[in-house]
This record gives C-alpha cells, structure tokens and sequence, in this order.
C-alpha cells in the first residue's frame, strides 16, 4: 500500500468506531505489510498499519508481519491504535 499524495495519511486496516459495539469481538490476524509507504519526494503524511476505534469487547491481533516498509516520512509512524 502506497500513495502518491506526499501529505496523505496510508492505512493499512483502518476499523471505524461505528463498526461495532460492547460485545463485538475484534480479530485482526495473520496480514503481511508489505512495501508500504509513498511513492513522493519528501512525504509528511502519518502511516497507521493497524486503527482500530471500535469500542469492542475483545480483540485478538495475532501474526501478522512488517515486511520491506519504506516509511521515510516527517510524520508520524504509527503500528497499532487500539481504541
């Protein structure tokens, strides 16, 4: 997952907070982030791998693997946001 917009936010698995509820179980497993980043000179976009802000009851986030990221950017980098 790539971008070409040099100030654009790149997802990965991006869940709404709308998706769910108190008694949703959440299980994000076994996805490989490959060659992730932007494809601009100079990027200052955020890169979020895995967002979640659904409020659930549990959530399983197993196996899953970063491979070949090219996050040279000024903002920021983030793997997980569990909400």
């Amino acid at each position: 997952m790539t971008t070409g917009v040099a100030s654009g936010s790149v997802y990965g698995i991006q869940v709404a907070s709308t998706t769910g509820n108190a008694t949703t179980n959440l299980t994000i497993n076994t996805n490989n982030f490959t060659n992730c980043g932007w494809n601009v000179a100079s990027p200052s976009g955020t890169f979020y791998a895995i967002n979640s802000g659904m409020a659930d009851l549990n959530n399983t986030i197993n196996n899953n693997t970063f491979t070949n990221l090219n996050l040279t950017t000024t903002g920021c980098v983030t793997l997980f946001i569990i909400a």
